[in-house]
């Protein structure tokens, strides 16, 4: 469908008419896909007033000039779901020995309990891997820490709000949460640990200390440096010697790599030598799946079987902002 410039062969009943086809598809929209008139008008980006008139067929205005625009995001919205068809369905969580390893610390941390620290560069898996813990697990809460969150106030603010602690003032913030995880062998992760602050360490220290809760401290190189280097050994030097469990990932290996392979259904030898060069690259891990979820995307729009040329264009389309 399409809607002609205005150059005054359309009357009003004609603009009218138009209309109505375009809400009818609305409807189909709301029925089949269990949308709301709210939902789809804030996805249109068309104003609530504007939108609402126009739906109910009381639109005051030039009726032709918002059948365009609902036209034109209509159009929009058909593209980009035949374009979600196209992009195959990623693997769910793939156990890879990165993971296993990651687990094992987080459990062996939840039922001692102990402190631990988790470090690794972007992409191995340590965030995947915490999230499917926590789900395959009770007593587990994850905190990400931001540098606005860095503080100890910050930090036990957001802990609380994971745990539902109601509104208290900062100074019971800390007492108000020990009372939540206490006696239940549960596990505090700290994800992004590196923005952490000394207070807020120190805060974690003694909560682990006093109430015997397991805390996890998981983040890049940076963390571990700082609990490590002779710079700052002796002002860490109390909450380094709580950690019982420390576990370096410095870079994936091929076993790690073969599993998200078989999770993807590839084994051919060209491939697999393509996507360990990958996973050797800035974000490990992470890059690879997407680099393969791309790949199968180009291979299927050629109709053609997935091939080291797929993988290499994908990987080159992805690092150079969507052009080859």
């Amino acid at each position: 469908m399409s809607i002609p410039e205005n150059k005054g062969q359309f009357n009003a009943a004609e603009h009218e008419a138009e209309a109505e086809v375009l809400r009818q598809r609305i409807r189909a929209i709301m029925k089949g896909e269990s949308l709301t008139q709210t939902a789809l008008q804030k996805e249109s980006e068309i104003k609530h007033g504007t939108f609402t008139n126009w739906f109910a067929g009381t639109y005051p205005g030039r009726v032709d000039n918002i059948n365009a625009k609902v036209l034109k995001w209509l159009e929009a919205r058909e593209a980009n779901k035949a374009l979600a068809l196209t992009i195959p369905s990623a693997p769910d969580f793939v156990p890879t020995p990165i993971s296993q390893r990651i687990a094992q610390v987080l459990q062996t941390a939840q039922v001692m309990p102990d402190m631990a620290l988790i470090v690794g560069g972007a992409g191995v898996g340590k965030t995947m891997t915490l999230a499917r813990y926590a789900a395959d697990n009770p007593y587990v809460t994850i905190i990400t820490a931001r540098p606005s969150s860095a503080r100890a106030n910050p930090l036990f603010s957001a802990l609380g709000r994971a745990l539902g602690v109601k509104d208290t003032s900062p100074a019971m913030l800390f007492d108000a949460c020990a009372d939540m995880v206490k006696n239940h062998h549960h596990l505090i992760v700290i994800d992004e640990a590196q923005h952490l602050k000394m207070d807020a360490l120190e805060e974690l220290r003694v909560l682990h200390d006093q109430h015997g809760v397991g805390i996890v401290l998981m983040g890049n190189q940076d963390v571990h440096s700082r609990l490590t280097s002779g710079k700052f050994e002796a002002d860490y030097a109390q909450l380094f010697s709580r950690i019982g469990l420390r576990l370096v990932l410095d870079k994936v290996g091929m076993a790690d790599v073969k599993a998200i392979l078989k999770a993807w259904n590839v084994d051919d030898a060209d491939l697999i030598k393509t996507c360990r060069h990958i996973a050797g690259l800035p974000g490990a891990l992470r890059v690879l799946s997407k680099t393969l979820r791309m790949a199968h995307m180009i291979a299927g729009a050629e109709g053609k079987p997935l091939c080291a040329k797929h993988i290499d264009d994908a990987y080159g389309y992805m690092s150079n902002g969507g052009t080859k």
